[in-house]
């Protein structure tokens, strides 16, 4: 185990509006703010949205996700950070809890990596600036949030 210290500093909240792409959006939102590492806390809806399953043989495994019509899928949390890393690009890690109304007029439940969402109606972004982070030994608690 490694680990490194931050602090935490102000909240940000942010609302995210109908055909937003996540992680996008945050990003651009993040650079326009000068959020440098933050954690990432949502609640709100999707369209459309890819979620991804690691397998180490073969990356990230992508489902996609649409709404019926007339409805969302309801993203029950989203949680992750986001970093600006010594290239000054920004990475992101987020993983979201989902739940949609299916065709057939069921309910199911999804959960995993996010690739890719599109804001429908809404959604309700938390950035929790953190600060005093060195990057030098986050590389090596995250090593791979720097490839």
């Amino acid at each position: 185990m490694s680990f490194v210290s931050a602090s935490i500093g102000s909240v940000e909240l942010i609302g995210l509006k109908r055909g937003d792409l996540v992680p996008l959006k945050i990003i651009e939102v993040s650079g326009e703010l000068g959020v440098d590492n933050a954690l990432i806390i949502g609640i709100g809806g999707f369209k459309r949205v890819v979620i991804g399953y690691f397998s180490e043989d073969k990356g990230y495994e992508k489902i996609e996700l649409r709404a019926v019509e007339r409805s969302a899928i309801e993203v029950v949390s989203l949680i992750g950070s986001i970093i600006k890393r010594g290239d000054n690009e920004y990475n992101t890690h987020m993983h979201v809890a989902l739940g949609m109304k299916t065709e057939d007029n069921k309910y199911s439940s999804y959960a995993g990596h996010l690739i890719e969402g599109e804001v429908y109606p809404l959604m309700e972004i938390f950035l929790i600036r953190l600060s005093n982070i060195d990057h030098s030994i986050l590389r090596g608690v995250w090593p791979h949030r720097f490839r």
